[in-house]
């Protein structure tokens, strides 16, 4: 399972089938790769958390998961460090903008990831430490989820759904002003907002392994599959998903 969703992540990318069809590349783009990432979210947090007692946090466990995803982290963002130098150098030739870049990717390295690609290891690590402290806060379900929800609509309404956003808050209303200043913090549509929801899952399902049977669990897959479908064709359709350029995601 593993090695499909590595590959829908090759093709959630790489738009491989759009000179052969455009309706069969947005199926595969925007519908069915689309569960890629979330997978990996929900699995890195059901397999942290299925080894611990139920609503009790093994915290030399999170420890040493932490401390292992921060060294993938760093030393892969020193392997980078050329990339980036020369990315940075070859952005502008004013000394201000390449020093206004390099602020730039000091913020992204504790926001959004030091890389385009770094970003998953660090709303990972946010993800697991915002799940560890919700439980250990002893919220119940209901409150972690409305939490991070909140979170991850931030993410959702600055980028892929910022067509329904403006539709929602006009550009003069204070929802607007609100989430395009909270945008910059969580830089979407990548960092924090993106993964504590799906790790939180994990968690859920670790908790919760004897919850549903097998069979509920495949028609529920199947119905939310069918809703994603039916979700992406009607904002493609309607013109709805767009980011905060104005950029029209197809």
């Amino acid at each position: 399972m593993k090695f499909i969703m590595a590959y829908a992540v090759v093709l959630l990318h790489c738009h491989a089938f759009i000179d052969y069809n455009e309706l069969v590349d947005f199926f595969v783009t925007d519908v069915l790769t689309r569960i890629a990432v979330p997978f990996f979210f929900i699995c890195s947090g059901w397999l942290l958390f299925r080894k611990m007692p139920v609503g009790e946090i093994d915290f030399s466990r999170i420890r040493k998961s932490l401390n292992r995803l921060f060294k993938m982290y760093f030393w892969w963002t020193i392997i980078y460090i050329p990339l980036i130098c020369y990315e940075i150098i070859n952005s502008s030739c004013d000394c201000k903008q390449i020093v206004k870049n390099i602020i730039i990717f000091l913020r992204n390295c504790v926001t959004v990831g030091s890389y385009y690609h770094f970003w998953f290891l660090l709303s990972l690590m946010f993800g697991i430490l915002l799940t560890t402290w919700m439980v250990k806060k002893q919220w119940n379900y209901k409150r972690m989820f409305f939490f991070v929800g909140l979170l991850y609509s931030i993410t959702l309404f600055a980028h892929s759904y910022y067509g329904v956003f403006l539709w929602l808050f006009p550009q003069d209303s204070f929802g607007f002003y609100i989430v395009h200043k909270l945008s910059k913090i969580f830089v979407t549509p990548r960092g924090f907002g993106m993964g504590p929801i799906f790790v939180l899952i994990g968690n859920w399902i670790a908790w919760h392994q004897h919850r549903w049977s097998l069979m509920k669990i495949k028609w529920f897959c199947l119905l939310f599959g069918i809703f994603i479908l039916l979700k992406q064709c009607l904002l493609i359709t309607w013109g709805l998903i767009r980011t905060m350029d104005n950029r029209i995601l197809c």
